[in-house]
């Protein structure tokens, strides 16, 4: 009886015993974990600033651009291109509002067609027109092209917050095309404005041939925008499908599951050895 209750006392200790190794492994491993996270974070860092600039032009290098070379993933690739491509029509749409606006003011009747179809001072829509549009060029590429850009580049390290942060700006960028194709805010040449000029009787002066040009100016215009508008939205749709889908977990959600195995590793695995290893110390 006694050499019984000797065994189940050494019994005991081995259980603790070996609870403490699990516990001390799992608190090495987990040191470890943070070590490589930092490594790989300062790798991420160093190779960002080794990425020399090489666009967009040769002698005007503004950040480093190679979708074929750092968009591994082949569906976000595609997506990429096709992002790409609408910012590039988005840039040719306000360069020709700008062009469009400058021969109808300076081409009409001292920008009384402006006022005609803006319905508001004409020297003020001139100068909300170069002004909206010259920064939508540069706006709409770092906040959303870009910004889509750099999180399907590094994929799983950007946090979710982030993406949310793109999706806002995205929705903001294709609000704003859809008010342009429309023609309806300051400055913008669209669909309306396109309506007006066709429409417009004598009282607007000039030749019909005029009024026809500037209608077909600001018509082109509007169909550019309209394009811009359907590739943000689809963008934004694909990007949205991707991110709830399975290829879309961040490093916030893969850290959930990585800190859920290690969790499990400790508080039941630990457990589970302990009782084999003293249901094997009993049964010896």
């Amino acid at each position: 009886g006694g050499g019984g209750g000797g065994g189940g006392g050494d019994g005991s200790g081995d259980v603790a015993y070996l609870r403490e190794q699990l516990a001390q492994k799992d608190r090495e491993l987990e040191r470890k974990n943070a070590r490589i996270d930092q490594l790989e974070s300062s790798v991420a860092d160093v190779t960002d600033r080794l990425r020399e600039p090489n666009w967009p032009l040769p002698c005007f290098k503004v950040c480093h651009h190679d979708i074929n070379g750092e968009v591994k993933e082949p569906a976000l690739n595609r997506l990429t291109k096709i992002a790409y491509a609408t910012w590039l029509m988005e840039a040719a749409a306000a360069t020709w509002s700008i062009l469009s606006m400058l021969i109808i003011y300076f081409g009409g009747d001292q920008g009384h067609y402006v006022k005609y179809a803006s319905g508001r001072n004409q020297v003020a829509i001139l100068f909300l027109c170069i002004i909206f549009n010259g920064a939508c060029i540069p706006l709409s590429f770092y906040y959303w092209y870009y910004g889509l850009y750099t999180r399907n580049r590094k994929m799983e390290g950007t946090p979710s917050l982030l993406y949310w942060w793109w999706f806002w700006n995205m929705f903001l960028a294709f609000a704003w095309s859809v008010l342009y194709a429309s023609g309806i805010v300051p400055g913008a040449w669209g669909w309306v404005s396109a309506f007006k000029f066709y429409s417009a009787d004598a009282e607007v002066g000039d030749s019909d041939s005029k009024k026809k040009l500037f209608g077909t100016l600001t018509l082109f215009a509007g169909i550019l925008w309209t394009v811009v508008a359907l590739g943000q939205f689809y963008v934004l749709v694909r990007m949205y499908r991707w991110y709830k889908g399975s290829g879309g977990r961040n490093v916030e959600q893969t850290d959930v599951v990585k800190g859920a195995a290690r969790a499990a590793g400790s508080s039941e695995a630990g457990p589970l050895l302990a009782g084999a290893a003293a249901q094997g110390y009993q049964q010896g």
